[in-house]
């Protein structure tokens, strides 16, 4: 907290272009989001929020914790207690009240990342005031942090079981559904594509689904075929697993951790290919966005840095320290490739921000690959449904946090676009939106106030 307090005298990142042409001012915004919300409250979740309202709900909150934590502003603190302890009688706010494991048709539905994000951000606001409050305001606002977490995480854990029905033991050799081979037959992930290009799949596109391929390189070798099991490793549970295991570091309770460690490994183990691509490349071209599945994946890896940061304070290293060569379907390592780490799937998504590694959406449904620029999913621009003007993709901020802890990876240079690490501009620098999430210039879940100006010395 020293190094924080002392930035807001030294910068940067206090106003706008106070580091770079382009750079955002973070404490400009959250002393305004601070004011805003000191003045009006927020009610937090409500019976009819929408699932997109979710992303942003309790920013403000949030912003006025970190100002009370940095500054001691006692009207912050007061307005903040008072959001904290609403929430542990707002019924909209409790999960296990609200949520099922199971829907309907009896379909575990893969998260409910709308409410991981902002359990997520109620766990960061009260860390900042945890020290100021009572006893007693504590023990309600833990409490109520703990069943919404313990709902997350047995939703999360009830649907990995239904691959590996005996993975809490640590058996991953007993497989069902997706994970186990039907007379030999793997379930590969399979889709219809935007086969003539209008940004939507429907009766004028080709009506039989195509195979998925991670990407195909610019010499026509296609990469890693995508499994369905690779692809239940994707941003919405990842959003579930970081709120979760935020909150069972907050509590000091082994159960989360454990959970949200389990899954970590196994997205290492069954999500991520040896070269560092991902089951969620399964998503690109959605949207009309070639690297659209690169983005989601974005947020697996963010999900894992973020959570090994926050153990690490705790002297746990395991995440950034976990290594494997098992797998199934392709993610296994072969040889004498080295093995699979958190490193590994980091080294890859900056490679592709950056372009150092070029790697192209796949196309089935063509006889002959395209391999122009239009067609790339490297690189830091995207254009939504076709849009005239791009957005600046900036996903990479989430890794920020993990940048002492996997020295090898280079994170820091490369996020800070320092010269010599890379020659790509700082994003905004052209004007055009930069987008890294659901938050504005923060990690992709919106967890923090400003990635920026929390980053590691």
């Amino acid at each position: 907290m020293a190094d924080w307090k002392a930035r807001l005298a030294k910068g940067p990142f206090l106003v706008a272009n106070d580091y770079t042409q382009g750079s955002p001012g973070d404490w400009s915004r959250i002393t305004q989001n601070a004011t805003e919300f000191i003045a009006k409250g927020d009610p937090g979740p409500q019976a009819s929020t929408s699932s997109d309202a979710y992303g942003q709900l309790g920013s403000k909150a949030r912003d006025a914790a970190f100002k009370f934590l940095l500054t001691s502003d006692g009207g912050a603190f007061s307005a903040v207690r008072s959001y904290l302890l609403a929430q542990t009688q707002n019924p909209a706010a409790n999960f296990p009240a609200t949520l099922c494991l199971r829907d309907l048709n009896n379909w575990n539905p893969d998260a409910y990342f709308f409410q991981a994000s902002w359990l997520l951000r109620y766990i960061v606001t009260y860390d900042f005031v945890r020290s100021a409050l009572s006893s007693t305001d504590r023990v309600n606002i833990e409490n109520s942090i703990r069943k919404n977490a313990y709902l997350l995480a047995t939703q999360v854990d009830n649907g990995m079981r239904s691959v590996f029905p005996n993975r809490l033991s640590g058996d991953y050799a007993t497989r069902t559904w997706v994970a186990a081979t039907k007379n030999g037959v793997i379930s590969w992930w399979s889709k219809r594509y935007d086969t003539n290009g209008d940004c939507k799949v429907d009766a004028a596109d080709a009506a039989a689904p195509g195979p998925v391929y991670a990407y195909v390189r610019a010499d026509g070798v296609v990469g890693p075929r995508i499994s369905e099991l690779a692809q239940l490793f994707n941003n919405r549970r990842a959003t579930s697993v970081l709120a979760f295991g935020a909150a069972g570091v907050l509590l000091a309770d082994p159960v989360l951790i454990a959970s949200a460690k389990r899954y970590t490994f196994e997205w290492l183990t069954y999500g991520v290919w040896p070269d560092g691509s991902q089951g969620e490349y399964a998503r690109n071209g959605d949207y009309c966005i070639p690297q659209q599945g690169v983005i989601y994946s974005g947020a697996n890896t963010a999900s894992a840095a973020l959570l090994a940061s926050i153990l690490t304070r705790q002297g746990d290293q395991s995440i950034q320290q976990f290594s494997t060569r098992e797998g199934l379907f392709g993610t296994e390592v072969a040889g004498t490739s080295a093995p699979k780490t958190l490193a590994t799937a980091i080294t890859t998504q900056l490679g592709l921000s950056h372009g150092t590694i070029k790697w192209y959406y796949h196309q089935p449904w063509q006889e002959k690959q395209d391999f122009s620029s239009a067609n790339a999913i490297f690189g830091m621009r995207s254009y939504y449904m076709k849009s005239a003007k791009p957005l600046e993709n900036y996903h990479e901020l989430g890794l920020l946090p993990a940048a002492k802890l996997l020295p090898s990876a280079n994170i820091a240079p490369l996020v800070l676009r320092e010269k010599g690490a890379t020659s790509l501009p700082f994003p905004g620098a052209t004007g055009n939106t930069v987008t890294t999430g659901w938050g504005t210039w923060t990690d992709p879940f919106n967890a923090l106030p400003s990635v920026l100006l929390t980053r590691p010395n």
